[in-house]
């Protein structure tokens, strides 16, 4: 009597996948040669608030490596998100009310940007600052910052860019004696 235990026979049971062993590469599992054992591995499972379960992991689809795709917590590819920051450099001499300071910025893809950061290096006692953010040619996003300030200045925002839009800084009211790096921030 022998016992025939394979990568197809049993069945593995439902939800599980059967694991061919081999003695060496000689044993292949026929019936004539039964030393190969087969082990039911039961799959991978995804926390959905209570935990999760060991085992074997969903496979990949066709080109998930290629996009950068990664195994979340809860059983699924997925293409982790990036931060994605913007920002100008306004050194002191340059923030005069004009349009179009520093650089236009190129939105490298889709996004909704949430916090502006404007940290200052040199302050007007007596001339508030104010500048404004344009999204290919249309203001979306205005921020003052009171005369003499010289902490970190940010403010909650939330305004949606697509690949390739283009980000310029105006400033409306400031000085030269200003020296500030305003940063665009998306939460992830």
């Amino acid at each position: 009597m022998y016992i025939v235990l394979n990568a197809t026979d049993p069945p593995a049971p439902a939800g599980a996948q059967n694991v061919h062993f081999r003695e060496d590469s000689t044993h292949l599992g026929t019936a004539a040669d039964p030393k190969p054992v087969t082990a039911f591995i039961s799959p991978f499972t995804g926390d959905s608030g209570s935990g999760g379960a060991s085992g074997l992991v969903p496979a990949p689809a066709a080109g998930d490596a290629a996009a950068g795709k990664v195994l979340k917590a809860d059983g699924t590819w997925y293409v982790p998100p990036t931060k994605l920051t913007a920002g100008w450099v306004v050194p002191a001499g340059s923030a005069a009310p004009a349009s179009g300071v520093g650089p236009v910025l190129v939105v490298p893809r889709a996004a909704i940007f949430t916090r502006c950061r404007i940290a200052i290096k040199a302050t007007d006692t007596t001339n508030a600052l104010t500048v404004f953010v344009c999204q290919n040619g249309s203001s979306v996003f205005t921020m003052s910052v009171a005369a003499g300030a010289t902490a970190l200045q940010t403010a909650t925002l939330a305004f949606t860019v697509a690949a390739d839009d283009l980000l310029t800084l105006n400033i409306t009211a400031g000085s030269t004696t200003w020296d500030f790096t305003l940063q665009l921030e998306t939460a992830s």
